[in-house]
């Protein structure tokens, strides 16, 4: 099937920044301040540990010098991993906790987020860069913060007023029909990619997933998030709809690394990024 303006599409990663924009929406009515400690509103973070060593089955662990908070997320300095991009000892902790991100995970939000509690921090909180789950665990806060569920949260409070018409976390059958295939490079030419096609054939379509994932679960197609970008561009503004302060905006798009840092002078990395250098972190997007 050709592609037309209406193709939808997994937007993986491009979840993260409507996530982001979803919780500084409550950061402007004043329901958190970017340093409080993340378990003063998911308690299960508040003896959060650090990594040392794992010999056999014996993990090492030493408490965090200080406590996670919301800055922490929006910065992926919290110290959490994803799990799925390395194969460090942690990371294996993680998967063995079954601690993925992906559409076919079961675990509804809350108990996704309290099982990453339960596991050792990469770094001390605030001490290093690394790219993580935790805007899974923002996608949680928003639940908790406004009393409703995150794919409803973001459905009228962004989606409608933008007129996002194809963008959500499940799509229904005639949707579906618009969904765009992922294919790979092979000696024989372009090859659908298996595991992708059974993400779109399986999750999603037809039946919400258990999972809604703020950091890599939404549908969309080019004009709809088309029309977020504008809306960003336009200092939280498009047409008649307002969905953040241009303060707001402003404050999410500077870099929010200590001493005005880059990610060259840290450990972690972006996927598919060649160079860290002169790349900062705002609250929720790379500057």
């Amino acid at each position: 099937m050709p592609m037309e303006d209406n193709t939808i599409f997994r937007i993986f990663s491009m979840t993260k920044i409507v996530t982001a924009v979803a919780i500084m929406q409550l950061y402007e009515k004043g329901l958190f301040q970017l340093d409080d400690p993340l378990y003063d509103y998911l308690p299960a973070f508040k003896e959060s540990r650090v990594f040392v060593s794992k010999e056999g089955t014996t993990v090492t662990t030493e408490p965090a010098r200080q406590p996670i908070t919301v800055r922490h997320l929006l910065t992926h300095t919290a110290g959490f991993v994803y799990g799925i991009f390395e194969d460090t000892p942690l990371d294996d902790i993680y998967k063995e906790a079954g601690i993925n991100p992906g559409p076919a995970n079961g675990a509804p939000l809350e108990s996704f987020v309290d099982a990453v509690a339960r596991m050792p921090l990469k770094y001390h909180p605030g001490e290093n860069f690394k790219y993580s789950v935790a805007t899974e665990v923002v996608g949680r806060l928003i639940e908790v913060l406004s009393g409703t569920s995150f794919d409803e949260y973001l459905r009228v409070n962004i989606f409608e007023p933008l007129g996002m018409v194809d963008t959500g976390f499940m799509l229904s059958d005639s949707q579906a029909a618009r969904l765009a295939e992922v294919y790979e490079a092979s000696d024989n030419g372009l090859t659908v990619i298996d595991e992708f096609h059974t993400m779109a054939t399986h999750f999603g379509v037809g039946k919400l997933p258990q999972l809604l994932s703020g950091g890599g679960g939404l549908f969309s197609t080019v004009p709809d998030f088309m029309r977020f970008s504008l809306m960003l561009a336009g200092k939280g503004c498009l047409g008649s709809a307002r969905i953040l302060g241009r303060k707001t905006v402003e404050l999410m798009t500077q870099n929010h690394l200590p001493g005005g840092r880059d990610l060259g002078s840290y450990d972690g990395d972006l996927p598919d990024f060649h160079t860290m250098k002169g790349l900062g972190i705002g609250l929720g997007v790379a500057v």
